[in-house]
């Protein structure tokens, strides 16, 4: 059990998503505990992981429309034990690893433990947040 939980960060959990439904979701899912930002484009990513110190916790969808997630990917492996969660629209069966996203272009799949059909299932939100909510310094 953490002692002295108010000397310690909050947790942060970055949104890289342009549905509205999927960070209402989100949001409500993870706040208050995770200190929660949700931008719609990668520009806006790339100016929010610049300020950020630590991410925790990731969510990327797949395909937005001026590219894709791996640049975004790569940015994020400044925060080695940051979570990365891929969002996707719609999956198979099979394509439900990040071995999958090989076929999406993605160069940096070796940096994603999870993807998840837009939107996520609740369970699966709460499975992450007690990750993070678990990990070591935070």
């Amino acid at each position: 059990m953490r002692q002295n939980r108010t000397a310690e960060r909050r947790p942060c959990a970055v949104l890289v998503n342009d549905d509205a439904e999927v960070e209402r979701l989100l949001a409500s899912s993870l706040a208050p505990e995770l200190e929660f930002h949700a931008v719609s484009t990668i520009q806006q990513a790339r100016a929010l992981l610049d300020d950020l110190r630590c991410v925790d916790l990731a969510f990327l969808d797949l395909e937005l429309p001026e590219g894709n997630a791996d640049e975004l990917l790569e940015r994020l492996a400044r925060w080695p034990d940051a979570i990365r969660v891929l969002l996707a629209n719609a999956l198979l069966e099979r394509e439900a690893t990040p071995g999958w996203a090989l076929g999406r272009g993605l160069r940096h799949r070796h940096l994603v433990h999870l993807v998840l059909c837009k939107p996520p299932a609740l369970e699966a939100l709460r499975a992450l947040k007690s990750m993070v909510l678990d990990l070591p310094g935070v």
